[in-house]
């Protein structure tokens, strides 16, 4: 499938998540948009949050939150007006990156469909089949988050999206994540049972996991990002600075090229398979007219003559000129 100009059969899609990193501070995130577009990554996302339509108005903060007493609030303070999304959207896109975004409603939904190729929903509306609804009917495709989701509650919201048009995303709602808690290994089974496009939304400090991610199948790559980790708002603790951004960015695509598959050797093989292999030779002084027995063989480097791979095609074949012990045979030294 197709994100954007993005092939994911021919490309693995890099997204540097911003989520609340910016505080709600519109230049900052514009400053997040231009240092993620300096570290390579295909994609930068945030989170189109209107606080009043997604948590009641008293509902507590949770760690690692500590400035604001409810959700509500908090919410609040990262909550950017429509012209300030078209403008972000435009920006990234002058800096040729994707602008994505979590929708937790259907009115920021609305908006994104103006504004970037493909949807996010993230871990916590999984169940929230109204919204998954909503965003299906935009037939564009959606990237879907799996974190502490039972396989069932995935399957029931697998009925609503075209299997064509969904990423369905391996993800541990724990932030940061251990790494005893990854469960990298759901990506491939993911894949074989649901029939889709996997990816995986990292909550770890580091980069091992998206590497390995890559290597066990997944095609997004949603990676958390700040531009100064000591900074006390939004995931700081589970975020690549940019310099481990780039690193990582670069190494993904390092483990893209070692995936791919070969049906025989490659070119710079051939250099060497000359040397490397072997060739029948005589093992013992072979007289002309003498038929060949395999005590009489041995296989010696280099592979300049009869493979010992068709040894049993000329067990039984005469010699057509005498052959001293160590030569190599050739096909014209055997008579037909």
């Amino acid at each position: 499938m197709k994100i954007g100009e993005i092939d994911l059969n021919e490309k693995v899609l890099i997204v540097a998540e911003v989520g609340g990193n910016h505080g709600g501070d519109f230049e900052i995130a514009k400053k997040y948009v231009e240092e993620a577009s300096a570290t390579g990554v295909d994609a930068v996302k945030f989170q189109m949050i209107k606080a009043e339509k997604l948590v009641v108005e008293n509902a507590p903060v949770v760690p690692p939150v500590t400035r604001y007493k409810t959700q509500r609030e908090w919410f609040r303070s990262l909550e950017f007006s429509t012209k300030q999304w078209q403008e972000l959207a435009a920006l990234a896109k002058k800096r040729g990156l994707l602008f994505l975004a979590s929708v937790f409603d259907e009115e920021s939904a609305d908006l994104l469909d103006e504004l970037s190729p493909v949807f996010k929903i993230a871990s916590g509306d999984l169940t929230n089949l109204p919204l998954i609804r909503h965003v299906a009917r935009k037939n564009k495709p959606i990237i879907l988050s799996t974190g502490g989701a039972k396989l069932d509650e995935i399957e029931k919201v697998m009925k609503e999206i075209s299997k064509n048009s969904l990423v369905l995303m391996h993800c541990i709602s724990t932030y940061p994540c251990g790494e005893e808690e990854t469960f990298l290994l759901t990506i491939p089974f993911f894949r074989k049972k649901f029939q889709v496009t996997v990816g995986y939304s990292d909550h770890t400090t580091g980069a091992l996991a998206p590497l390995i991610a890559v290597a066990l199948g997944a095609r997004v790559i949603e990676k958390h990002f700040v531009l100064d980790r000591s900074q006390p708002i939004g995931d700081s603790v589970l975020s690549a600075e940019p310099v481990e951004m780039k690193r990582m960015v670069n190494n993904i695509r390092k483990v893209e090229k070692m995936l791919r598959r070969r049906d025989g050797p490659t070119n710079a093989e051939k250099k060497f398979l000359g040397s490397l292999r072997r060739s029948l030779a005589a093992g013992v002084d072979i007289p002309k007219g003498t038929a060949l027995t395999s005590d009489k063989l041995v296989s010696l480097r280099p592979a300049t003559g009869v493979s010992p791979l068709v040894v049993d095609k000329i067990i039984g074949k005469k010699a057509r000129r005498d052959l001293k012990k160590g030569d190599i045979i050739a096909w014209k030294d055997l008579m037909s």
